[in-house]
């Protein structure tokens, strides 16, 4: 009689932890997919700012602009705060960089930030971001542009 309790406990933990296990492994998943998915969906929002912009016929330069930095300090504060997992990363990171370095290269963008920081605080959560994930290649692109201007 012991040994078949011992052998029914000993199957109770095996089959608790199994099921334990793989319950975190789909909640993981669940995660990961729904973490993509909104990352996806603040990739094809920032695009569709950006090419509002990029269009000749853009009368709305600032507003659109501001949308596109919104998106990026709620992305930025997603990441720096750990609630995106890390499998989103990569949907976003380079876009977010590349945007805001072709932004920060040309005059109007450089007068658009200068204009909308009211505070110490303001895009806090992206300069954070930018540091953390700015690429060598990116910067060396950036020296370069601004060097460029300067001749």
């Amino acid at each position: 009689m012991e040994l078949v309790s011992t052998v029914a406990s000993v199957a109770t933990v095996l089959v608790t932890g199994f099921t334990a296990w793989f319950g975190i492994r789909i909640f993981k998943h669940q995660r990961t997919s729904s973490d993509i998915k909104l990352a996806l969906e603040i990739f094809s929002t920032i695009n569709n700012y950006w090419d509002r912009i990029n269009d000749s016929n853009s009368q709305h330069y600032n507003y659109d602009m501001g949308q596109i930095f919104a998106q990026f300090e709620t992305a930025a504060r997603l990441f720096n705060d750990s609630i995106l997992t890390d499998d989103a990363l990569p949907i976003l990171k380079d876009h977010i960089v590349e945007i805001y370095t072709a932004v920060e290269s040309s005059d109007e963008g450089k007068n658009f930030i200068r204009d909308c920081v009211s505070s110490p605080t303001t895009f806090s959560e992206l300069r954070k971001f930018l540091k953390k994930h700015f690429s060598t290649a990116l910067l060396a692109q950036k020296h370069d542009i601004e060097k460029s201007r300067q001749k």
